[in-house]
């Protein structure tokens, strides 16, 4: 179980949020569940999963916009993005809605690696444009994928490269 509590000061008023999540181990049985119409129709429909081979309360990794790399997990997905937390740099708990080309399977992947044709841990090429008189080649080794692109562990750093501009090693 986690909790993340926020408190924000309004003088004279203070506002504490809450935010507790934790996995069910047993569930009792005696109480019936009722869902909602617009939840059954994403669980029926699901096309989020068909497009983007994600599910809810998946383990993903999340790529930020300063190429830092957090382990999260999803707890609700869109047409355009999913919602996620995971624990930032400085140890607080962040829920945020991501764009699916930020977030990677890192495992679970066979129905991924038949789509695109690569597979965790392969050994890549690509080209990193610097400018159009500096180019350089890099190679490392996918470590997460989804459905646009790959993280590839390079020696420097990690870094999302479409499939379009992979090279097996």
């Amino acid at each position: 179980m986690t909790l993340d509590l926020k408190t924000t000061l309004f003088w004279p008023y203070r506002k504490v949020e809450a935010i507790v999540i934790a996995d069910v181990i047993e569930r009792d049985t005696t109480f019936k569940i009722s869902y909602g119409k617009n939840y059954l129709d994403l669980l029926t429909q699901n096309n989020s999963k068909i497009k983007n081979f994600l599910n809810v309360s998946e383990r993903i990794v999340y790529l930020d916009e300063n190429n830092n790399l957090f382990k999260g997990k999803i707890i609700k997905l869109n047409n355009n993005n999913a919602t996620i937390f995971f624990v930032d740099n400085i140890g607080t708990l962040q829920i945020k809605n991501k764009e699916y080309k930020s977030i990677f399977k890192a495992s679970e992947l066979d129905e991924l690696q038949l789509k695109v044709g690569y597979k965790k841990d392969d050994k890549v090429k690509f080209l990193k444009k610097y400018s159009e008189t500096q180019i350089e080649t890099l190679e490392g080794n996918i470590i997460g994928l989804n459905i646009e692109s790959v993280l590839v562990k390079t020696a420097k750093s990690i870094m999302c490269v479409r499939y379009s501009d992979l090279k097996k090693d």
